[in-house]
């Protein structure tokens, strides 16, 4: 994916808008982006504003008709309320300041100034909902002098202005955006117009000229036709003032009403009446393999890609943006496979306060994000989005982790107190401590030590508690005797042995054997059995220290 050199969406300045009172920041690359973070942190409502600032419709409404109170932050407008009929009054804003990427590119003359809030020479524009500039002045001076109850949006408006200070037409922004939404809603016959309108914007004037004059016609020879005359001739005289008689007639064409005689099919099945996920892939299909009639770059935002998506039609959907060029993209997702595909070096984390910046992760190594791109199937996000973590080695580890913590925190799963515990494959573990690192995440990590402690502390030597990592492996080894058939005796299960006594843990267990060899043996054979086995008992488990630790460090 890539822009091709052409002008992008560099940066974006949301305040006032929604969720956003204070100032958030995102910078964008100019090929693929992808906005991560918890419910609520705001991912939706960054490409509704930008799709707002670049296209001048919100939901598929012009913003003209669509301004509600209901766009505003509701502190602000609280504050408004609050402060109206006293001098400290103000009417809120919003506002959403676009930079434009690559403005050396041509066609961005009128857009270069220093009207912005870096106040340095830059390529961009305003986008703002306030007062009318004719009402501004008279406004301001009546919520000063009475007191309402509610934000007076009929004296607002929005605007465009260039950082040199020019107003201008939405239409002639030199980017635009589509936006695909896979949860909106899709049922409607407004649905169909617009998949239409999208494949309709694709063609060469001249082709839409042409079925313009063929629907013209068609309706012409519609208003001659026998069966309405035979229609008017039927209805008799219908007088109506000054004589004239009502009769049925075709209606002629306004410059772009056929297109609502149009519609999208795949086989017979209309638009409207797809699936969601076929209507997604098809608004993707034509959004990123647009013609090249449509000159302006474009901006792809994309809401929740794994909405209505079985896991092989995502990645055939994910196949279709990875080959798609010089469309810049910016997707929402709380899907791990999404993300790793669309390459982790491409995450914008939006902060859960509301203001600020993005974190980036683009500086994430390129052996990292390859490794997350080709095996796809971990579940990344979960580090990256939990504000403290315990990772085990496999999900027979993760069960028995949780048991320990509930045992030793009145029964509360980790997740009651924001800890998440994660399945990571051991030779995963640096992978993920690099996420975690670059994130600011606490995390501690359970691994077995396989006899030698040592060579614990040398593979995981670049990450340290000051990163927010410790490392948590038994500090000693164990031997046991020769012949014994135990795969390993410094691993979790014998080290849990070791520490309730293997008697006790067969006893928890419900196994009947004769030595700690045999219930070792037992345990590692029969990993996921044994582990929801102590999972689902009432006896609470002795917690080996190491795992204390763990537990510990991210209390």
């Amino acid at each position: 994916m890539g822009a091709d050199g052409g002008i992008y969406l560099r940066k974006i300045r949301i305040k006032g808008f929604k969720r956003f009172r204070d100032v958030l920041t995102v910078d964008f690359n100019a090929g693929g982006n992808v906005l991560v973070g918890d419910n609520g942190a705001g991912k939706s409502t960054i490409l509704e504003a930008i799709n707002l600032a670049l296209s001048g419709r919100f939901r598929n409404e012009p913003i003209g008709r669509a301004i509600s109170p209901y766009l505003f932050n509701t502190e602000d407008v609280a504050q408004f309320i609050k402060a109206s009929g006293t001098s400290e009054c103000d009417l809120p804003v919003i506002s959403i300041e676009v930079f434009l990427g690559n403005a050396d590119s041509g066609g961005l003359v009128n857009f270069v100034g220093a009207v912005n809030s870096d106040r340095s020479r830059q390529a961009g524009f305003t986008f703002r909902i306030g007062p009318s500039r004719e009402y501004a002045d008279d406004l301001i001076g009546r919520v000063r002098a009475e007191s309402f109850d509610s934000l007076p949006i009929e004296y607002y408006t929005a605007t465009w202005e260039t950082f040199s200070r020019a107003l201008v037409s939405p239409v002639k922004l030199p980017i635009r955006s589509a936006f695909i939404n896979p949860g909106g809603e899709w049922g409607s016959v407004a649905v169909d117009e617009r998949a239409v309108k999208s494949i309709i914007d694709c063609l060469d004037p001249e082709i839409c000229r042409s079925i313009a004059g063929d629907v013209r016609s068609s309706r012409d020879n519609l208003a001659s036709a026998d069966g309405l005359a035979r229609a008017n001739g039927s209805i008799g005289g219908i007088e109506i003032l000054g004589g004239r008689t009502a009769k049925l007639s075709a209606k002629q064409c306004s410059r772009e009403s056929w297109i609502r005689d149009l519609t999208v099919q795949a086989g017979d099945v209309p638009f409207a009446h797809m699936g969601s996920g076929s209507q997604g892939v098809l608004q993707t299909r034509v959004a990123l393999e647009r013609h090249p009639f449509s000159k302006r770059a474009t901006v792809i935002l994309y809401e929740e890609p794994e909405n209505h998506l079985s896991h092989a039609h995502l990645r055939e959907l994910m196949d279709i943006v990875l080959q798609a060029t010089g469309s810049q993209t910016v997707f929402s997702t709380h899907s791990s496979f999404v993300a790793n595909k669309l390459d982790l070096g491409n995450l914008l984390l939006v902060p859960a306060e509301g203001g600020g910046g993005c974190m980036r992760f683009s500086d994430l190594s390129k052996s990292t994000r390859e490794y997350f791109e080709k095996l796809a199937g971990f579940d990344t996000l979960r580090v990256v989005l939990a504000d403290r973590s315990i990772l085990v080695e496999g999900p027979s580890d993760e069960l028995i982790v949780q048991k320990l913590y509930m045992d030793y925190h009145n029964g509360k799963m980790p997740l009651d107190d924001g800890i998440d515990v994660i399945s990571v494959k051991g030779l995963s573990f640096k992978r993920f401590l690099d996420l975690a690192k670059l994130a600011g995440k606490r995390v501690a990590v359970v691994t077995d030590n396989d006899g030698h402690p040592e060579k614990v502390a040398e593979k995981y030597k670049d990450y340290s508690q000051g990163d927010g990592i410790k490392i948590c492996t038994p500090s000693t080894t164990r031997t046991g005797d020769e012949g014994d058939g135990v795969k390993s005796w410094n691993t979790l299960e014998p080290e849990l042995s070791r520490e309730n006594g293997w008697e006790r843990l067969a006893s928890i267990l419900g196994y009947a054997c004769s030595s700690e060899a045999e219930l070792v043996k037992h345990m590692e054979a029969e990993k996921t059995e044994c582990a929801l086995g102590l999972f689902k008992s009432d006896s609470s488990i002795t917690c080996p220290e190491y795992i204390r630790e763990a537990m510990g460090w991210v209390a």
